[in-house]
């Protein structure tokens, strides 16, 4: 986790996202981050944040085609447009936006 902190790879921290959404589903703590709970809204952050940092979450992208061909959610131009429906659709709006404040400031030390 560190070292993907530093380097501040936007795919790196797309995929740090994955694997702490696959820890915090198994109920273990991070080595260095014991006692941190992630659920799926610290997932969703980790990659809004790396679309924020370059990561290509638009139409044509792999993430976008992905979740088109697994969702059948095609209609939006971009990751996080989709995000913010769903989340705001769901009533989920806030627990996206302190996911967002908790992982930006894990990221940012």
């Amino acid at each position: 986790m560190d070292r993907v902190i530093a380097s501040g790879d936007a795919a790196a921290i797309a995929e740090m996202g994955a694997l702490l959404f696959q820890v915090g589903r198994g109920g273990q703590s991070l080595p260095g981050y014991e006692g941190m709970a992630f659920d799926v809204f610290d997932f969703y952050a980790m990659q809004m944040i790396a679309c924020q940092r370059g990561l290509a979450c638009g139409e044509g992208s792999v993430m976008l085609d992905d979740i088109c061909l697994t969702g059948m959610q095609c209609t939006f131009a971009d990751f996080p447009a989709l995000l913010w429906h769903n989340v705001e659709e769901d009533g989920e709006a806030h627990q996206l936006e302190q996911a967002m404040k908790k992982m930006r400031g894990l990221l940012e030390g």
